[in-house]
């Protein structure tokens, strides 16, 4: 960005460039080395310091924006690397589940063991943002469900059984619950 100059005595400006302009200046005078041959050498001061000031107020202003904008892209950058993970770890808690219902007859110390490491996984993720979509007894929602199997039921289209959890992660669905629904 160019400074201007203001001219003393008409008060129109030219730019400063570091050659001598030819063309008149709103003073009738030709420009001299950037500066308007007629003015005074204090208004082009005070209209230089406050073309600096403004300067300096516009970088400053762009520095804060980038801060902003680079921390943004940072927290959306970790969101979608913790999205990732996690939607790479449903797998395991859906065998986890698996497992531990049909571990009946194991010992019990064995199983209580195997629970708390269940448990411990499902907090950490739900620190995350994750939360499981509770299905049994909704109406069937598709953006919360996807629809299995039909079968008989109570009313027409609530969620009879839930053949696979759902997941939210920060209220964002990412993975539907596959649900069985009454016809």
């Amino acid at each position: 960005m160019e400074p201007k100059q203001k001219c003393g005595t008409q008060g129109e400006c030219c730019k400063k460039t570091a050659e001598k302009r030819q063309e008149p200046c709103g003073n009738g005078q030709p420009c001299q080395e950037g500066t308007c041959a007629g003015s005074s050498g204090q208004n082009n001061w005070e209209h230089e310091k406050a073309d600096l000031i403004e300067t300096i107020q516009r970088v400053v202003a762009d520095f804060d924006n980038y801060k902003k904008r680079a921390l943004k892209d940072k927290q959306e950058n970790e969101a979608m690397a913790s999205a990732a993970l996690i939607i790479e770890l449903l797998p395991v808690l859906d065998n986890f589940e698996i497992a531990l219902s049909l571990d009946k007859d194991s010992d019990q110390n064995a199983r209580k063991g195997r629970e708390m490491i269940y448990a411990s996984l499902v907090t950490a993720l739900e620190k995350r943002g994750l939360a499981s979509i509770d299905a049994m007894g909704q109406s069937f929602d598709p953006r919360m469900h996807e629809a299995l199997l039909t079968g008989p039921g109570q009313q027409k289209n609530q969620v009879i059984e839930v053949l696979q959890k759902g997941y939210t992660l920060n209220g964002k669905v990412i993975r539907t619950a596959k649900v069985k629904i009454s016809s």
